[in-house]
């Protein structure tokens, strides 16, 4: 296995190797595809030093958990494949993101096409969420649809998901239906 030291003396020479796992700030999993990208880059192939890498840009209790798995016990055999120490990597963090990344996708989601369509991804998001609030299903669907549809007072109004699914598509109708006969209007003064 390569020296620490080694591992150390390289990772400071190679900053762009450097990427340190901040739990509260991002996605681990996220950390995780970037870190074997990083390797990548840096032409890494050596298994025991891409898991020192590894290692070395974890904190607190996530590195121990990560060291006791490079180190192996009575119990169960050390780690000496990234792709086994990967595996276990998402094993462990998949729960939590899957409870946040269900979140994230909910507040980022914007309306692209019509109401239904987007009725039926904000409805697949939120049957992936457990805690998810009646209020915060409303907010989630009003705040992603399209601001044309955000500014008329009948959804921004409405007291909960299904109301606002109704009125958002009533308005999306009659929206439409505004547009053609803007279309025909001008082409009716010109026959004349």
């Amino acid at each position: 296995m390569a020296r620490l030291a080694d591992v150390l003396d390289r990772w400071m020479r190679c900053p762009h190797i450097a990427d340190v796992l901040h739990l509260d700030r991002g996605m681990p999993i996220y950390w995780l595809e970037r870190m074997a990208r990083r390797m990548n880059m840096a032409v890494l192939d050596d298994e025991p030093t891409r898991l020192q890498y590894y290692a070395i840009n974890l904190r607190g209790p996530v590195y121990g958990w990560a060291s006791s798995l490079l180190r192996g016990n009575a119990f169960t055999p050390a780690v000496t494949m990234c792709a086994e120490f990967e595996r276990k990597f998402l094993d462990f963090f998949r729960p939590i993101y899957c409870h946040r990344r269900g979140r994230v996708d909910l507040y980022q989601l914007q309306q692209r096409g019509s109401v239904a369509e987007y009725a039926r991804e904000h409805q697949s998001i939120v049957s992936s969420i457990e805690d998810l609030t009646p209020d915060e299903c409303l907010a989630t669907f009003t705040s992603g649809l399209k601001p044309e549809l955000q500014r008329e007072n009948s959804v921004h109004f409405a007291s909960s998901y299904e109301e606002a699914l109704v009125k958002a598509q009533w308005q999306e109708q009659n929206t439409r239906r505004r547009r053609q006969r803007n279309h025909t209007l001008p082409a009716q003064k010109g026959q004349r």
